[in-house]
């Protein structure tokens, strides 16, 4: 729905939120509500009421049709080092990212849904890495607010004008390829099978990155991170990439992920998961991701509403079980 704002509001040289207002009866002032992509069904109804179209075709053009949120998974560079390092549950502006293969060949260059996921990093029709910064000045690709009149002009750098579809493309691991298509089925279809692991709901595949992420980038000594990245680097090809980086970029964080989930558990990056997941298992009072110092209850990692189900502990400890004895 967000692609289809903003090229509404280009064509008749309002602001998304003028739109909002003025003709969908929406006040979202500091855009928390993020109607624009699970509209709640009140808002659904008069989306479709005021523009002719389904509900279903609303709904559609949203992310409603997938399955819901669970622990922020939605949110940009969601599995990061920078978001387990950080407060993890922050209002961070929305980031786009976007393949220029599939925008040269647009008559009218759109965004795609799937590109809304914080954490979709590939292309699955040209299997190359997403543009997530600018080729020139290397800020976020981003749209402007959707308080302004700027034209949706998705290939041009909001920073520096620069033209992001500058041809150089670089092809994905074929390893961070079929992770991505694994979580993007959870994320469709509520469940997928996984190599090594069975089949895992959207829940059970997010809540196993997490204490497999959170346990590297917070109970791992530096030196042993280094070591681990290095050879993820290596192993995956990341040396030279734009957006190689693991603390804070899409691809590099599942690149990270399908270092340790390929081939479960007899690969040498499984070893390192299974070591993780083992460490999260014994540490005193699960604190999810946060397992230095003296852990703030008051941390949305931590015991409260965005805390691992104790079900999907229970999975996760039968998935290490598993491995063990595998």
């Amino acid at each position: 729905m967000l692609s289809w704002l903003l090229r509404l509001a280009t064509r008749l040289r309002v602001s998304v939120h003028a739109i909002a207002l003025q003709a969908l009866g929406i006040d979202d002032p500091r855009g928390f509500s993020q109607w624009w992509c699970r509209p709640d069904p009140q808002t659904l109804v008069r989306i479709s009421e005021r523009t002719a179209l389904s509900v279903e075709r609303v709904r559609d053009m949203s992310l409603l049709r997938w399955s819901p949120v669970y622990r922020d998974d939605e949110a940009n560079i969601r599995f990061s080092g920078y978001r387990f390092e950080r407060n993890p549950y922050g209002r961070p502006l929305p980031r786009l990212v976007l393949c220029g293969k599939c925008l040269q060949a647009d008559r009218e260059p759109y965004l795609r849904l799937s590109w809304m996921l914080g954490w979709f990093a590939v292309c699955p029709y040209h299997q190359t890495i997403l543009i997530a910064r600018c080729p020139k000045c290397r800020e976020r690709v981003r749209h402007a607010s959707l308080r302004s009149e700027t034209a949706f002009t998705p290939h041009v750098c909001m920073s520096c004008g620069a033209d992001l579809l500058d041809g150089i493309y670089y092809p994905a691991h074929p390893s961070v390829i079929r992770l991505q298509a694994a979580m993007f089925a959870a994320k469709c279809d509520g469940t997928t099978p996984l190599p090594g692991f069975g089949r895992l709901s959207w829940q059970e595949m997010v809540a196993l990155a997490d204490v497999i992420l959170g346990t590297f980038w917070n109970e791992l000594r530096l030196e042993e991170r280094v070591e681990v990245l290095g050879r993820v680097s290596h192993d995956l090809q990341l040396v030279g990439l734009p957006e190689g980086r693991s603390h804070d970029s899409r691809y590099g964080s599942l690149a990270l992920l399908a270092w340790f989930l390929e081939r479960w558990p007899y690969s040498p990056g499984s070893s390192v998961g299974i070591d993780l997941l083992t460490r999260w298992s014994i540490a005193k009072r699960n604190r999810v991701s946060r397992h230095l110092g003296v852990p703030d209850w008051h941390d949305p990692w931590n015991p409260g509403p965005h805390e691992i189900e104790p079900a999907i502990q229970a999975r996760l400890r039968e998935l290490l079980e598993s491995a063990r004895a595998g």
